[in-house]
């Protein structure tokens, strides 16, 4: 049953996940973004600037979903509400 899931999401999560998002399609990934964010700090300690970086907790974002939102996006989108 996933796997037929995660094959009709697959035809249509570019639609629904903006281009700036770095991870749930097929080609991005998060850890693109610990590289970036290295580069970035490697460059301030040259320079020996200042800068102020943050660590978001991803894993909290996802503890809690709002499903009257992600089931009125799944008829939105044209899937069947089972």
């Amino acid at each position: 049953m996933a796997k037929i899931l995660s094959l009709r999401l697959k035809k249509v999560l570019h639609k629904v996940i903006d281009g700036r998002q770095s991870a749930f399609l097929e080609g991005r990934g998060a850890n693109g973004w610990c590289f970036v964010a290295n580069g970035v700090l490697e460059k301030v300690k040259r320079r020996k600037s200042s800068c102020v970086f943050f660590k978001v907790d991803y894993e909290k974002a996802y503890d809690s979903v709002i499903w009257d939102f992600v089931h009125y996006m799944i008829e939105i989108l044209g899937f069947c509400r089972k």
